[in-house]
């Protein structure tokens, strides 16, 4: 689980969108948004993880942004990270991935953000490196605007497994 350090040198415990939804990868959470900032302020949690698809299911669910925002301020939680930018590792539909980061941008525009939690789920398709670093340093760049990092997971299923996979393209990406 991520942490973030404060100014006097310690720790606070940030909850992961997936550790508070209750849901496995591409699962609808289980539980609303409110309840699961409520569940993290409880358990003295100071940030917490949103996906990208949160926003938009909360207004579908008749919650807005100000409503969003008044219930992290409630509850003295901000977000911290921002799940989950994937498809740009291998070959992959450029438009879905203009929405996805998109959503990553609207997001962090309304709640702020710390980093992006990005990866490759797909281990089907063959992975070129050196294209996948550029596309990595070109979202990195972008993102970065917006004051955001991106922590490159690598799953062991997935296109990026092992350390010839996320560690080159971080290198290749960060020069």
């Amino acid at each position: 689980m991520p942490t973030v350090a404060d100014a006097a040198g310690g720790f606070e415990l940030v909850a992961s969108f997936f550790s508070l939804t209750g849901a496995g990868f591409g699962e609808e959470p289980r539980y609303s948004f409110e309840q699961r900032c409520r569940a993290a302020a409880a358990a003295g949690f100071v940030g917490i993880g949103l996906h990208a698809d949160d926003r938009p299911r909360s207004l579908a669910a008749g919650l807005d942004v100000h409503g969003m925002q008044a219930v992290l301020a409630d509850c003295g939680l901000r977000v911290v990270e921002i799940e989950f930018l994937g498809g740009w590792a291998v070959d992959s539909d450029p438009a879905e991935l203009e929405r996805t980061v998109g959503r990553i941008e609207a997001v962090a525009d309304a709640f702020g953000g710390r980093h992006v939690s990005t990866g490759e789920f797909r281990g089907d398709a063959a992975l070129e490196l050196d294209v996948a670093a550029r596309r990595l340093n070109e979202l990195a760049m972008r993102l970065g605007r917006r004051g955001l990092r991106l922590a490159v997971e690598a799953f062991p299923w997935s296109a990026l497994a092992g350390p010839t996979g996320a560690c080159h393209a971080n290198r290749v990406s960060l020069g």
